[in-house]
């Protein structure tokens, strides 16, 4: 039987370093991001700055920067998102190419390939993941297509 490892943050081990809050650096379009979280949460603003300045974050401060914010609702409502001033809209493949260069950029820190090397023939989960693209940024599915896509590179 396959192992099971579930994705999460509070994880200390490979499923923690998987998890969109670990602070793994990378570059994509010229900015610099702290976190997959912090690009993911800056794409509720097109506020450019503000994006920078939320890339920047790691962890559950990315995950809150906009929690009382009413972008996290006109996010739920519109189901928009923001890149670099341009409009993208959250069902669309553009969206779906975004967040595949946004991996990609992932992919070349050093630890988080390390991670995927290590989390290799598991099944891989994330409980606390959404399943409805309405609902968040990045759905459980979305999350884990990423990460096999990932390790099939390896």
């Amino acid at each position: 039987m396959t192992e099971i490892l579930d994705i999460k943050a509070k994880d200390k081990g490979i499923g923690g370093a998987l998890s969109n809050f670990a602070p793994h650096a990378f570059t994509i379009d010229g900015v610099q991001c702290a976190s997959m979280e912090g690009f993911l949460q800056a794409l509720k603003t097109p506020n450019v700055k503000k994006q920078q300045k939320v890339c920047a974050m790691t962890g559950i401060d990315a995950k809150n920067a906009f929690r009382r914010s009413p972008r996290r609702y006109l996010f739920l409502k519109t189901h928009r998102v923001y890149w670099q001033g341009q409009t993208i809209d959250r069902m669309s493949g553009e969206f779906d190419a975004l967040i595949t260069r946004a991996y990609d950029a992932l992919f070349e820190n050093s630890d988080f390939r390390r991670a995927l090397e290590c989390a290799k023939g598991k099944n891989l989960i994330h409980g606390h993941g959404k399943a409805k693209k309405k609902e968040t940024v990045l759905t459980e599915e979305e999350f884990i297509f990423q990460l096999l896509r990932l390790m099939d590179k390896l």
